[in-house]
Protein backbone atom coordinates (compact mmCIF):
# COMPACT_ATOMS: atom_id res chain seq x y z
CA UNK A 1 0.00 0.00 0.00
CA UNK A 2 2.84 2.72 0.24
CA UNK A 3 4.36 1.81 -2.99
CA UNK A 4 1.29 2.48 -3.98
CA UNK A 5 0.43 5.83 -2.31
CA UNK A 6 4.04 7.03 -3.02
CA UNK A 7 3.13 6.61 -7.35
CA UNK A 8 -0.35 7.74 -6.44
CA UNK A 9 1.74 11.42 -5.03
CA UNK A 10 3.77 11.12 -7.80
CA UNK A 11 0.81 11.26 -10.88
CA UNK A 12 -0.59 13.73 -8.85
CA UNK A 13 1.50 16.31 -8.66
CA UNK A 14 1.00 16.94 -12.13
CA UNK A 15 -2.46 18.07 -11.69
CA UNK A 16 -2.08 21.97 -12.03
CA UNK A 17 -0.11 21.67 -15.00
CA UNK A 18 -2.16 19.74 -17.48
CA UNK A 19 -4.87 21.02 -19.90
CA UNK A 20 -8.12 19.54 -19.09
CA UNK A 21 -9.51 18.34 -22.16
CA UNK A 22 -12.79 16.87 -22.96
CA UNK A 23 -13.10 13.07 -23.66
CA UNK A 24 -13.86 12.28 -27.31
CA UNK A 25 -15.64 8.91 -26.13
CA UNK A 26 -19.25 8.66 -28.12
CA UNK A 27 -22.35 7.69 -26.44
CA UNK A 28 -22.93 4.21 -25.01
CA UNK A 29 -24.68 1.70 -28.03
CA UNK A 30 -27.58 0.61 -26.71
CA UNK A 31 -26.25 -2.93 -25.94
CA UNK A 32 -24.41 -0.98 -23.03
CA UNK A 33 -27.73 0.71 -21.46
CA UNK A 34 -29.30 -2.69 -21.82
CA UNK A 35 -26.59 -5.02 -19.72
CA UNK A 36 -26.78 -2.27 -17.17
CA UNK A 37 -30.13 -2.28 -16.63
CA UNK A 38 -30.38 -6.18 -16.41
CA UNK A 39 -27.93 -6.07 -13.48
CA UNK A 40 -29.44 -6.93 -10.11
CA UNK A 41 -27.53 -4.20 -7.57
CA UNK A 42 -29.17 -4.65 -4.60
CA UNK A 43 -28.37 -8.52 -5.00
CA UNK A 44 -24.73 -8.03 -6.06
CA UNK A 45 -24.38 -5.49 -3.02
CA UNK A 46 -24.83 -8.01 -0.43
CA UNK A 47 -22.17 -10.41 -1.77
CA UNK A 48 -19.23 -7.75 -2.35
CA UNK A 49 -17.37 -8.79 0.44
CA UNK A 50 -16.40 -11.82 -1.14
CA UNK A 51 -15.21 -10.65 -4.30
CA UNK A 52 -11.83 -11.80 -5.34
CA UNK A 53 -9.15 -9.56 -7.17
CA UNK A 54 -10.09 -9.45 -11.08
CA UNK A 55 -6.28 -9.10 -12.34
CA UNK A 56 -6.51 -7.28 -16.29
CA UNK A 57 -3.61 -7.33 -18.60
CA UNK A 58 -2.47 -4.75 -20.39
CA UNK A 59 -0.70 -3.93 -23.45
CA UNK A 60 0.72 -0.59 -23.96
CA UNK A 61 1.21 1.12 -27.73
CA UNK A 62 3.94 4.34 -27.30
CA UNK A 63 3.71 6.05 -30.42
CA UNK A 64 7.25 8.16 -30.91
CA UNK A 65 8.77 10.30 -33.66
CA UNK A 66 10.77 9.14 -36.21
CA UNK A 67 13.78 9.56 -33.95
CA UNK A 68 12.34 6.68 -31.45
CA UNK A 69 11.42 9.76 -28.83
CA UNK A 70 8.24 9.69 -27.29
CA UNK A 71 6.70 12.74 -24.95
CA UNK A 72 6.49 10.25 -21.45
CA UNK A 73 8.62 7.19 -20.64
CA UNK A 74 6.78 3.40 -20.12
CA UNK A 75 8.29 4.20 -16.42
CA UNK A 76 5.38 7.46 -16.28
CA UNK A 77 3.06 5.40 -17.43
CA UNK A 78 3.80 2.51 -15.05
CA UNK A 79 3.22 5.07 -12.66
CA UNK A 80 -0.11 6.23 -14.33
CA UNK A 81 -1.40 2.79 -13.92
CA UNK A 82 -0.63 2.17 -10.00
CA UNK A 83 -2.86 5.75 -9.42
CA UNK A 84 -5.39 4.10 -11.63
CA UNK A 85 -5.42 0.52 -9.56
CA UNK A 86 -5.91 2.81 -6.14
CA UNK A 87 -8.61 4.03 -8.16
CA UNK A 88 -10.31 0.44 -8.78
CA UNK A 89 -8.79 -0.61 -5.71
CA UNK A 90 -12.20 -0.92 -3.85
CA UNK A 91 -13.24 -2.44 -6.79
CA UNK A 92 -10.95 -5.18 -5.98
CA UNK A 93 -9.48 -4.68 -9.86
CA UNK A 94 -6.07 -4.58 -10.67
CA UNK A 95 -3.96 -4.23 -13.97
CA UNK A 96 -1.21 -5.04 -14.61
CA UNK A 97 1.04 -5.19 -17.43
CA UNK A 98 1.34 -8.46 -20.00
CA UNK A 99 4.06 -7.29 -22.63
CA UNK A 100 6.29 -5.66 -23.29
CA UNK A 101 5.17 -2.04 -25.12
CA UNK A 102 4.80 -1.99 -28.72
CA UNK A 103 6.51 0.80 -29.92
CA UNK A 104 6.09 2.90 -33.48
CA UNK A 105 8.63 5.66 -34.39
CA UNK A 106 6.15 7.78 -37.03
CA UNK A 107 5.45 11.51 -36.44
CA UNK A 108 1.98 10.60 -38.67
CA UNK A 109 1.18 8.46 -35.87
CA UNK A 110 2.35 10.41 -32.81
CA UNK A 111 0.80 13.43 -33.76
CA UNK A 112 -2.85 12.06 -35.69
CA UNK A 113 -4.77 14.41 -37.82
CA UNK A 114 -7.68 11.99 -36.68
CA UNK A 115 -9.06 9.84 -34.43
CA UNK A 116 -9.26 7.71 -37.65
CA UNK A 117 -5.61 7.22 -37.53
CA UNK A 118 -5.16 5.48 -34.18
CA UNK A 119 -8.56 3.52 -34.82
CA UNK A 120 -6.80 1.88 -38.13
CA UNK A 121 -4.03 1.03 -36.10
CA UNK A 122 -5.87 -0.32 -33.63
CA UNK A 123 -7.88 -2.59 -35.77
CA UNK A 124 -4.63 -4.20 -37.11
CA UNK A 125 -1.88 -3.88 -34.23
CA UNK A 126 -4.86 -5.09 -30.87
CA UNK A 127 -3.01 -7.84 -29.42
CA UNK A 128 -5.51 -10.59 -27.88
CA UNK A 129 -6.96 -11.33 -24.71
CA UNK A 130 -5.58 -7.93 -23.11
CA UNK A 131 -6.81 -4.45 -22.73
CA UNK A 132 -4.98 -2.63 -25.54
CA UNK A 133 -3.95 1.21 -24.51
CA UNK A 134 -2.83 3.65 -27.29
CA UNK A 135 -0.86 6.77 -26.41
CA UNK A 136 -0.21 9.98 -28.43
CA UNK A 137 -0.59 13.72 -28.83
CA UNK A 138 -4.42 14.35 -29.19
CA UNK A 139 -4.21 18.21 -28.58
CA UNK A 140 -4.53 19.21 -32.40
CA UNK A 141 -7.90 17.02 -31.91
CA UNK A 142 -8.87 18.36 -28.51
CA UNK A 143 -9.19 15.25 -26.62
CA UNK A 144 -7.59 13.79 -23.41
CA UNK A 145 -9.03 10.66 -24.46
CA UNK A 146 -11.26 7.99 -25.58
CA UNK A 147 -12.58 4.51 -25.07
CA UNK A 148 -14.68 1.91 -26.81
CA UNK A 149 -17.84 0.13 -24.40
CA UNK A 150 -17.64 -3.97 -24.71
CA UNK A 151 -18.49 -5.39 -28.17
CA UNK A 152 -17.22 -2.30 -29.99
CA UNK A 153 -14.76 -0.48 -31.56
CA UNK A 154 -11.72 -1.77 -33.98
CA UNK A 155 -11.12 -5.48 -34.01
CA UNK A 156 -12.86 -8.41 -33.48
CA UNK A 157 -13.63 -10.53 -30.80
CA UNK A 158 -10.80 -11.15 -28.11
CA UNK A 159 -8.85 -8.51 -29.43
CA UNK A 160 -12.08 -5.54 -30.22
CA UNK A 161 -11.41 -2.26 -29.08
CA UNK A 162 -9.19 -0.21 -26.54
CA UNK A 163 -8.57 2.99 -25.00
CA UNK A 164 -6.72 5.84 -26.65
CA UNK A 165 -4.48 8.18 -24.24
CA UNK A 166 -3.06 11.68 -25.07
CA UNK A 167 0.22 11.77 -23.74
CA UNK A 168 -0.67 15.58 -21.86
CA UNK A 169 -3.35 13.82 -19.67
CA UNK A 170 -1.45 10.35 -18.46
CA UNK A 171 -0.26 11.92 -15.88
CA UNK A 172 -3.30 13.73 -14.59
CA UNK A 173 -4.57 11.51 -12.16
CA UNK A 174 -7.98 11.21 -13.30
CA UNK A 175 -8.31 10.39 -17.49
CA UNK A 176 -6.78 6.86 -17.81
CA UNK A 177 -9.28 5.92 -15.17
CA UNK A 178 -11.93 7.49 -16.78
CA UNK A 179 -11.43 5.99 -20.03
CA UNK A 180 -11.25 2.27 -18.79
CA UNK A 181 -14.86 3.15 -16.77
CA UNK A 182 -15.90 3.10 -20.90
CA UNK A 183 -14.01 0.09 -21.73
CA UNK A 184 -15.82 -1.17 -19.14
CA UNK A 185 -19.35 -0.61 -19.69
CA UNK A 186 -19.39 3.00 -17.25
CA UNK A 187 -21.30 5.85 -19.05
CA UNK A 188 -20.70 9.90 -18.45
CA UNK A 189 -22.91 10.58 -15.31
CA UNK A 190 -24.66 13.32 -17.51
CA UNK A 191 -25.60 10.64 -20.66
CA UNK A 192 -29.10 11.33 -22.20
CA UNK A 193 -29.53 14.13 -19.56
CA UNK A 194 -27.64 16.78 -20.38
CA UNK A 195 -29.24 17.31 -24.25
CA UNK A 196 -32.91 17.02 -22.09
CA UNK A 197 -33.00 17.88 -18.85
CA UNK A 198 -36.78 17.95 -18.57
CA UNK A 199 -36.83 14.37 -20.04
CA UNK A 200 -33.80 13.19 -18.55
CA UNK A 201 -32.97 11.49 -15.23
CA UNK A 202 -34.47 12.81 -12.35
CA UNK A 203 -32.54 14.06 -8.86
CA UNK A 204 -35.08 12.10 -6.28
CA UNK A 205 -34.07 8.98 -5.41
CA UNK A 206 -37.57 8.32 -4.30
CA UNK A 207 -39.15 5.43 -6.00
CA UNK A 208 -42.72 6.22 -4.23
CA UNK A 209 -43.27 10.01 -5.21
CA UNK A 210 -46.55 11.94 -4.76
CA UNK A 211 -48.10 12.91 -7.60
CA UNK A 212 -47.57 15.45 -9.38
CA UNK A 213 -43.98 14.89 -8.46
CA UNK A 214 -42.57 11.92 -10.75
CA UNK A 215 -40.60 9.08 -8.99
CA UNK A 216 -36.93 8.28 -9.28
CA UNK A 217 -35.97 7.02 -12.78
CA UNK A 218 -32.51 6.03 -11.90
CA UNK A 219 -31.83 2.81 -12.92
CA UNK A 220 -33.73 3.50 -16.05
CA UNK A 221 -32.36 6.89 -17.52
CA UNK A 222 -29.02 8.69 -17.36
CA UNK A 223 -26.17 6.18 -16.77
CA UNK A 224 -28.16 3.81 -14.95
CA UNK A 225 -26.84 4.50 -11.39
CA UNK A 226 -29.00 5.32 -8.58
CA UNK A 227 -25.89 5.86 -6.41
CA UNK A 228 -24.83 8.58 -8.48
CA UNK A 229 -26.31 11.92 -8.55
CA UNK A 230 -28.05 12.94 -11.17
CA UNK A 231 -26.41 14.95 -13.80
CA UNK A 232 -26.31 17.42 -16.89
CA UNK A 233 -22.92 18.98 -17.23
CA UNK A 234 -21.55 17.67 -20.64
CA UNK A 235 -18.85 20.32 -20.55
CA UNK A 236 -15.71 20.15 -18.24
CA UNK A 237 -15.76 22.43 -15.14
CA UNK A 238 -14.43 22.76 -11.82
CA UNK A 239 -14.95 20.75 -8.24
CA UNK A 240 -18.02 23.30 -7.51
CA UNK A 241 -21.07 23.46 -9.58
CA UNK A 242 -22.87 26.36 -8.21
CA UNK A 243 -26.62 26.30 -9.80
CA UNK A 244 -28.03 28.25 -12.24
CA UNK A 245 -31.80 29.23 -11.85
CA UNK A 246 -32.64 26.84 -14.84
CA UNK A 247 -30.59 24.11 -13.69
CA UNK A 248 -33.35 21.76 -12.42
CA UNK A 249 -35.36 18.90 -13.95
CA UNK A 250 -39.11 17.82 -14.41
CA UNK A 251 -39.72 18.24 -11.07
CA UNK A 252 -38.07 21.73 -10.44
CA UNK A 253 -35.04 19.81 -8.23
CA UNK A 254 -32.05 21.31 -8.58
CA UNK A 255 -28.78 18.69 -10.34
CA UNK A 256 -26.49 18.45 -7.81
CA UNK A 257 -23.56 16.85 -10.03
CA UNK A 258 -21.10 14.88 -8.03
CA UNK A 259 -17.48 16.39 -9.16
CA UNK A 260 -16.40 13.56 -7.13
CA UNK A 261 -16.72 10.85 -9.31
CA UNK A 262 -14.01 9.87 -12.26
CA UNK A 263 -16.77 9.41 -14.76
CA UNK A 264 -18.00 12.86 -14.49
CA UNK A 265 -16.58 16.22 -16.30
CA UNK A 266 -15.56 17.96 -13.49
CA UNK A 267 -12.12 19.13 -12.88
CA UNK A 268 -9.30 16.24 -12.87
CA UNK A 269 -8.06 17.36 -9.48
CA UNK A 270 -11.44 16.28 -8.06
CA UNK A 271 -12.21 13.19 -9.91
CA UNK A 272 -11.28 10.39 -7.40
CA UNK A 273 -13.64 7.54 -7.25
CA UNK A 274 -16.27 5.28 -8.36
CA UNK A 275 -19.67 4.42 -6.47
CA UNK A 276 -20.47 0.91 -5.47
CA UNK A 277 -22.54 0.46 -8.55
CA UNK A 278 -19.91 1.58 -10.99
CA UNK A 279 -17.96 -0.89 -9.40
CA UNK A 280 -20.61 -3.69 -9.51
CA UNK A 281 -21.13 -2.58 -13.35
CA UNK A 282 -17.41 -2.88 -13.75
CA UNK A 283 -17.35 -6.53 -12.79
CA UNK A 284 -19.78 -7.48 -14.42
CA UNK A 285 -18.73 -6.95 -17.23
CA UNK A 286 -15.43 -8.42 -16.72
CA UNK A 287 -17.50 -11.56 -15.73
CA UNK A 288 -19.21 -11.46 -18.44
CA UNK A 289 -17.70 -13.75 -21.42
CA UNK A 290 -18.95 -11.94 -24.76
CA UNK A 291 -18.00 -8.19 -23.10
CA UNK A 292 -14.76 -8.35 -21.39
CA UNK A 293 -14.74 -11.47 -19.50
CA UNK A 294 -11.72 -12.40 -22.28
CA UNK A 295 -9.41 -10.83 -20.76
CA UNK A 296 -9.50 -13.08 -17.38
CA UNK A 297 -8.91 -15.91 -19.53
CA UNK A 298 -5.27 -16.33 -18.35
CA UNK A 299 -4.28 -15.77 -15.05
CA UNK A 300 -1.28 -13.25 -13.76
CA UNK A 301 1.66 -14.28 -13.42
CA UNK A 302 2.98 -14.75 -9.47
CA UNK A 303 6.64 -12.71 -9.38
CA UNK A 304 8.18 -12.33 -6.78
CA UNK A 305 7.72 -8.38 -5.49
CA UNK A 306 10.64 -6.24 -6.26
CA UNK A 307 12.30 -4.94 -2.91
CA UNK A 308 15.94 -4.06 -3.97
CA UNK A 309 17.51 -1.56 -5.90
CA UNK A 310 20.48 -2.28 -8.48
CA UNK A 311 23.58 -2.04 -8.47
CA UNK A 312 25.69 -0.57 -10.54
CA UNK A 313 28.49 -1.60 -12.56
CA UNK A 314 29.81 0.24 -15.21
CA UNK A 315 30.52 2.69 -16.26
CA UNK A 316 32.22 2.86 -12.82
CA UNK A 317 32.25 5.41 -10.25
CA UNK A 318 33.87 8.76 -11.37
CA UNK A 319 34.91 7.25 -14.92
CA UNK A 320 36.19 9.45 -17.52
CA UNK A 321 36.41 10.00 -20.82
CA UNK A 322 33.48 7.63 -22.09
CA UNK A 323 32.67 7.53 -25.79
CA UNK A 324 29.39 9.87 -26.02
CA UNK A 325 28.63 7.33 -28.89
CA UNK A 326 29.74 4.10 -27.26
CA UNK A 327 28.74 3.45 -23.79
CA UNK A 328 28.03 0.45 -21.78
CA UNK A 329 25.33 0.81 -19.15
CA UNK A 330 25.90 -2.61 -16.79
CA UNK A 331 24.13 -3.38 -12.85
CA UNK A 332 23.31 -6.45 -10.91
CA UNK A 333 20.53 -8.33 -11.54
CA UNK A 334 18.17 -7.95 -8.89
CA UNK A 335 15.59 -10.90 -7.25
CA UNK A 336 11.89 -10.74 -9.16
CA UNK A 337 12.42 -7.83 -11.62
CA UNK A 338 11.87 -8.35 -15.12
CA UNK A 339 12.89 -4.82 -16.57
CA UNK A 340 14.31 -2.46 -15.59
CA UNK A 341 14.24 1.66 -16.18
CA UNK A 342 17.84 3.47 -17.09
CA UNK A 343 18.52 7.09 -16.82
CA UNK A 344 21.35 9.09 -17.85
CA UNK A 345 21.29 12.59 -16.92
CA UNK A 346 23.42 15.52 -18.10
CA UNK A 347 24.63 17.73 -15.61
CA UNK A 348 23.02 15.60 -13.08
CA UNK A 349 19.70 17.56 -14.68
CA UNK A 350 18.85 17.11 -18.55
CA UNK A 351 17.55 13.74 -19.18
CA UNK A 352 19.33 12.22 -21.93
CA UNK A 353 18.54 8.65 -21.95
CA UNK A 354 15.28 7.16 -20.44
CA UNK A 355 15.02 3.71 -21.69
CA UNK A 356 12.94 0.45 -20.57
CA UNK A 357 14.71 -2.49 -20.49
CA UNK A 358 14.78 -6.17 -20.13
CA UNK A 359 18.39 -6.99 -19.48
CA UNK A 360 20.85 -5.85 -17.12
CA UNK A 361 23.59 -4.89 -19.85
CA UNK A 362 22.89 -1.94 -22.06
CA UNK A 363 25.18 -0.91 -25.33
CA UNK A 364 23.90 2.81 -25.91
CA UNK A 365 25.31 3.90 -29.30
CA UNK A 366 22.83 6.27 -31.01
CA UNK A 367 24.47 9.49 -30.20
CA UNK A 368 22.08 10.47 -27.24
CA UNK A 369 24.91 11.40 -24.48
CA UNK A 370 26.78 14.43 -25.06
CA UNK A 371 30.51 15.48 -25.35
CA UNK A 372 32.43 16.62 -22.37
CA UNK A 373 29.66 16.20 -19.86
CA UNK A 374 29.16 14.93 -16.43
CA UNK A 375 26.61 12.57 -16.12
CA UNK A 376 24.33 10.82 -13.81
CA UNK A 377 22.61 7.37 -13.90
CA UNK A 378 20.59 5.41 -12.09
CA UNK A 379 17.95 2.08 -12.63
CA UNK A 380 15.03 1.15 -11.25
CA UNK A 381 13.95 -2.15 -11.33
CA UNK A 382 10.44 -3.64 -12.23
CA UNK A 383 8.18 -6.20 -13.08
CA UNK A 384 4.83 -6.85 -14.46
CA UNK A 385 2.91 -7.05 -11.47
CA UNK A 386 5.10 -4.53 -9.19
CA UNK A 387 4.96 -0.83 -11.01
CA UNK A 388 4.76 0.87 -8.18
CA UNK A 389 7.44 2.91 -6.09
CA UNK A 390 9.70 0.52 -6.88
CA UNK A 391 13.96 0.49 -5.34
CA UNK A 392 15.70 3.19 -7.79
CA UNK A 393 19.88 2.73 -7.59
CA UNK A 394 21.94 5.60 -5.76
CA UNK A 395 23.19 7.62 -8.91
CA UNK A 396 26.30 6.82 -10.32
CA UNK A 397 28.61 9.53 -11.91
CA UNK A 398 30.67 9.89 -14.80
CA UNK A 399 31.59 11.94 -18.02
CA UNK A 400 32.09 12.01 -21.22
CA UNK A 401 35.02 12.96 -23.39
CA UNK A 402 35.00 13.95 -27.28
CA UNK A 403 32.15 13.43 -29.71
CA UNK A 404 33.71 10.63 -32.49
CA UNK A 405 31.83 10.22 -35.96
CA UNK A 406 28.04 9.67 -36.12
CA UNK A 407 26.53 6.59 -36.63
CA UNK A 408 25.24 6.00 -39.93
CA UNK A 409 21.81 5.52 -40.34
CA UNK A 410 20.64 1.73 -41.19
CA UNK A 411 20.05 3.07 -44.85
CA UNK A 412 23.47 3.29 -45.65
CA UNK A 413 24.13 -0.55 -45.49
CA UNK A 414 20.49 -1.08 -46.35
CA UNK A 415 21.05 -4.76 -46.76
CA UNK A 416 23.37 -5.27 -44.24
CA UNK A 417 24.24 -9.01 -42.70
CA UNK A 418 26.70 -9.96 -39.97
CA UNK A 419 26.02 -13.77 -39.36
CA UNK A 420 25.92 -15.96 -37.27
CA UNK A 421 25.35 -13.87 -34.70
CA UNK A 422 25.96 -16.85 -31.84
CA UNK A 423 29.22 -17.99 -32.26
CA UNK A 424 31.33 -21.08 -31.18
CA UNK A 425 35.15 -20.54 -30.44
CA UNK A 426 37.45 -19.55 -33.10
CA UNK A 427 33.88 -19.27 -35.53
CA UNK A 428 34.09 -16.55 -38.21
CA UNK A 429 31.30 -14.16 -39.12
CA UNK A 430 30.38 -13.01 -42.83
CA UNK A 431 29.82 -9.78 -43.34
CA UNK A 432 27.64 -8.90 -46.21
CA UNK A 433 25.98 -6.03 -47.87
CA UNK A 434 25.69 -5.12 -51.71
CA UNK A 435 27.00 -1.58 -50.91
CA UNK A 436 30.62 -2.93 -49.14
CA UNK A 437 32.72 -3.82 -52.77
CA UNK A 438 35.05 -1.44 -53.22
CA UNK A 439 35.07 0.12 -49.61
CA UNK A 440 37.89 -0.01 -47.47
CA UNK A 441 36.61 -0.47 -43.68
CA UNK A 442 37.72 -0.54 -40.17
CA UNK A 443 36.36 -3.45 -38.04
CA UNK A 444 36.34 -3.14 -34.12
CA UNK A 445 35.39 -6.03 -31.48
CA UNK A 446 34.85 -4.50 -27.99
CA UNK A 447 33.65 -6.57 -24.85
CA UNK A 448 30.86 -5.01 -22.76
CA UNK A 449 33.45 -3.18 -20.55
CA UNK A 450 34.80 -0.96 -23.97
CA UNK A 451 37.91 -2.99 -24.35
CA UNK A 452 39.37 -3.58 -27.57
CA UNK A 453 40.12 -7.05 -28.90
CA UNK A 454 40.26 -6.76 -31.94
CA UNK A 455 40.85 -4.71 -34.65
CA UNK A 456 40.86 -5.10 -38.59
CA UNK A 457 41.32 -2.66 -41.83
CA UNK A 458 39.49 -4.45 -45.15
CA UNK A 459 39.38 -3.89 -48.34
CA UNK A 460 35.81 -5.06 -49.43
CA UNK A 461 36.61 -6.36 -53.65
CA UNK A 462 33.09 -8.13 -52.99
CA UNK A 463 30.03 -8.15 -51.45
CA UNK A 464 30.64 -10.05 -48.95
CA UNK A 465 33.93 -11.59 -46.70
CA UNK A 466 34.84 -13.46 -43.99
CA UNK A 467 35.94 -11.94 -40.47
CA UNK A 468 37.94 -13.87 -38.15
CA UNK A 469 36.95 -12.45 -34.70
CA UNK A 470 39.74 -14.15 -32.77
CA UNK A 471 37.80 -14.19 -29.89
CA UNK A 472 38.37 -16.70 -27.39
CA UNK A 473 36.37 -15.99 -24.16
CA UNK A 474 32.30 -16.50 -24.03
CA UNK A 475 30.58 -13.32 -24.21
CA UNK A 476 28.98 -9.96 -25.25
CA UNK A 477 30.61 -8.65 -28.14
CA UNK A 478 30.21 -5.43 -29.91
CA UNK A 479 31.63 -5.07 -33.33
CA UNK A 480 31.52 -2.23 -34.95
CA UNK A 481 31.87 -1.73 -39.02
CA UNK A 482 33.38 1.90 -39.99
CA UNK A 483 33.52 3.34 -43.33
CA UNK A 484 34.77 7.21 -43.90
CA UNK A 485 33.59 8.17 -40.40
CA UNK A 486 30.00 6.82 -40.20
CA UNK A 487 29.35 3.39 -37.96
CA UNK A 488 27.34 0.50 -37.76
CA UNK A 489 27.31 -1.85 -34.66
CA UNK A 490 26.10 -5.22 -34.57
CA UNK A 491 26.23 -7.05 -31.40
CA UNK A 492 28.01 -10.77 -31.25
CA UNK A 493 27.69 -13.76 -28.55
CA UNK A 494 30.55 -16.51 -28.02
CA UNK A 495 29.62 -19.46 -26.28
Amino acid sequence: MKKLLLALAFGLSSLNLMAQGVCGTEDPPQHVYDFLESINFEELKSSRRSDSVMNVPVQLHMMRNSSGVSPLSPSDIFAAICTMNERYTNANINFYIKHAPIYYDSNHLLNPSASSVINALMGNANVPYVMNIYFANLGSLGLNGYAYYPNSGPGVTVRQGGLVMSYSAVMNGATLSHETGHYLSLPHPFNQTSNNKLMGERVTRNFNEVMPRQSANCYQAGDRFCDTQADFKSSRWGCVHNPAASDTDLNGDFFRPDSSLLMSYAGDACRIRLTEEQMIACRQTLDSLPRRGYLLVFPMPILQEVTQAPTLIMPEENSAGWQPDFTTFKWQAVPGATMYRLRALSNGVVVDVDTLLYDTTYFHGHNKLKANRNYQWEVTAYNQTDLCGNPTSTRGNFSTGMFTPTFVPEAYFDDLKVYPNLLDRGQSVRIEAGALTGKTLRIELRSTDGKLVNVQQHLALDNSFEFETGLQAAGIYFMTIEHEGYKIVRKLVQR
